[in-house]
């Protein structure tokens, strides 16, 4: 029985592990693709110089949600980033986007 639950535990790791999300800054564009661990994909498509990124922060567990912003269009980015790499990907996300902006 117990190597039967380990062996779902695993099963269902490995499958979330398929999810991701990929983004694309530049000049003209802001693009993110997220695919679901079911294989399934949505792409955003914004013009990064109408696009805020906003960030919500918990004062002891540190960054809680990333968005990027435009149009009334809200996506959310990075859910499954552990506090560590939601705060260095929010860092460098910021600085791509603003670097993009100013080019």
């Amino acid at each position: 029985l117990d190597v039967i639950a380990v062996y779902i535990a695993f099963r269902a790791n490995y499958r979330a592990a398929r999810a991701r999300e990929e983004i694309s800054v530049s000049r003209t564009s802001l693009d993110i693709r997220k695919t679901a661990p079911s294989g399934r994909s949505e792409a955003h498509h914004f013009n990064p110089f109408w696009t805020r990124f906003s960030i919500a922060r918990h004062s002891e567990i540190g960054i809680t949600r990333m968005a990027v912003e435009a149009q009334g269009k809200s996506v959310a980015i990075g859910g499954f980033l552990n506090p560590d790499d939601r705060e260095s990907f929010a860092t460098a996300f910021s600085r791509a986007l603003a670097t993009a902006k100013t080019r």
